[in-house]
C-alpha cells in the first residue's frame, strides 16, 4: 500500500520521512493492513481517510525509529493531532498519494508543522486567494501565471504554521493573524499579528519551502 523512502536527517537533529501510497476498495491486502493499524476512532472513516492515516503513521514511525532507535505508537489527541512520545515533537501531513512526517527532540525544536499541498487549479487559487490573502499578500503574486503556485505556497505555509503553534495557543487561528511579507527561493516570511503575537512572544515566523513538479512542501519550526 505504501512505499517508504529512507528517512533522512534534517536541520542536523531531526528526521524526515515520506512515502507514496495508493489504496483500492477491492484490494484485500489494503483492507487487512489498515485494520491492523487503525485506531478505534477511525473505524467508520472512509477508505481514503484510513489510508491517509496509515501512510502518515508509517512515515512518523520510521522517522521516530531513526531519531530514537525505538518503536512507538502515535495515538490521536482529542483535536485529531498526533500524540508524540515524551520529549519528542513532530508533524504529519498527507495529500494523496503522498504522506510525510518530521520528528525532533523537543530540547532542540519546541514545535514543528509540516504540510504538503498539490498545486491548486486556477479557479481554486482565485477562490482561496479571496479567502486567505490580505491586500498586501496579493502583491506578492508577481505575474498572473504565478498565481496558482504562489497561493498554494502561502496556503501550505499557513497550514504548517498553524500545526506548529496549535500546541502553544490551543485554539483556532484566523488566516489574517499571520501575514506573508516575503517569498524568497526556499523561505516564506510571515508577520504575526495580535493577539497571536502576544501568545507566542514572537513577531515573525519563517517557513521553509520546497517546490516539486506537482506539489509544495512547507515546514515551520519554532
Amino acid at each position: 500500500m505504501a512505499t517508504l523512502a529512507e528517512p533522512k536527517k534534517i536541520r542536523g537533529e531531526g528526521y524526515f520521512c515520506h512515502c507514496h501510497f495508493e489504496y483500492g476498495q477491492g484490494r484485500q491486502s489494503d483492507r487487512q493492513a489498515i485494520r491492523l493499524i487503525l485506531p478505534p476512532q477511525l473505524a467508520n472513516a472512509s477508505l481514503r481517510r484510513k489510508a491517509d492515516f496509515v501512510a502518515g503513521r508509517a512515515c512518523a514511525g520510521a522517522a521516530l525509529a531513526n531519531l530514537t532507535g525505538k518503536v512507538f505508537e502515535i495515538p490521536i489527541g482529542l483535536g485529531g493531532q498526533p500524540i508524540w512520545p515524551e520529549g519528542i515533537t513532530g508533524s504529519i501531513t498527507h495529500s494523496s498519494p503522498i504522506a510525510a512526517a518530521v520528528v525532533f527532540q523537543k530540547s532542540i525544536i519546541r514545535n514543528a508543522g509540516l504540510d504538503i499541498e498539490h498545486f491548486m487549479t486556477e479557479p481554486t487559487a482565485w477562490e482561496i486567494e479571496r479567502l486567505i490573502l490580505g491586500e498586501e499578500e496579493r502583491q506578492l503574486i508577481k505575474r498572473p501565471a504565478d498565481r496558482a503556485q504562489t497561493v498554494t505556497a502561502i496556503f501550505s505555509a499557513k497550514e504548517a504554521i498553524y500545526k506548529a503553534i496549535f500546541p502553544v495557543v490551543n485554539r483556532f487561528v484566523e488566516f489574517a493573524e499571520v501575514k506573508c511579507t516575503e517569498i524568497a527561493d526556499h523561505t516564506l516570511t510571515f508577520q504575526v499579528a495580535d493577539p497571536l503575537e502576544r501568545e507566542l512572544g514572537i513577531k515573525y515566523v519563517m517557513v521553509s519551502l520546497e517546490i516539486e513538479t506537482q506539489w509544495v512542501t512547507t515546514l515551520c519550526l519554532l
